[in-house]
């Protein structure tokens, strides 16, 4: 006997329905996405650092699509994105771009490697970039990001994060 299918409001639910405790495990999604400019940020130095002249957030219109990946290189074609960790949740929109695009690869934070489940996508982690970063002298940038990838942020950047969940709970209140 095949058992009932059973439907969740959302995620949240799921989990606790699980047995788990929702809140003590979820990440908090500002905080994340906070992360995840930083490192785009960041990568946007490693790149000049580096002398890869890629451009930032190019549009690519297709019919009625808009693609926007963080990171174009003109002289290949590879679409570039960054992302905190391999295995999140929002690489659908990447995903999306293997229509377009037949050189995609995705750089993140995390030093957890991945696959792609249909081959079309490269993963890699940040530290791939760290020999030519130690060559060059840039092993503070290097430490900007592992604290980064820890989760550590300097004073400012503390600002920053407070500032962008003030103003992200403060959208989502209206």
């Amino acid at each position: 006997m095949q058992q009932p299918l059973t439907i969740f409001g959302n995620w949240g639910e799921a989990v606790q329905t699980a047995g788990l405790d929702y809140l003590s495990i979820r990440r908090d999604r500002y905080t994340e996405s906070f992360r995840g400019k930083e490192f785009e940020g960041y990568l946007k130095k490693v790149f000049s650092a580096l002398k890869w002249r890629l451009q930032y957030h190019k549009r690519f219109h297709y019919e009625n699509e808009v693609c926007v990946p963080d990171f174009y290189d003109p002289y290949t074609g590879a679409w570039l994105d960054a992302k905190v960790d391999a295995w999140g949740a929002r690489l659908m929109p990447v995903g999306k771009y293997s229509k377009y695009s037949d050189k995609i690869a995705v750089v993140h934070l995390t030093k957890k490697p991945r696959k792609s489940e249909d081959g079309d996508i490269l993963f890699f982690s940040v530290n791939i970039f760290y020999p030519e970063l130690k060559k060059i002298g840039a092993e503070d940038l290097i430490k900007n990001i592992e604290m980064l990838r820890k989760g550590v942020y300097e004073p400012e950047q503390q600002k920053r994060l407070e500032r962008y969940i003030n103003y992200q709970t403060k959208i989502e209140r209206t």
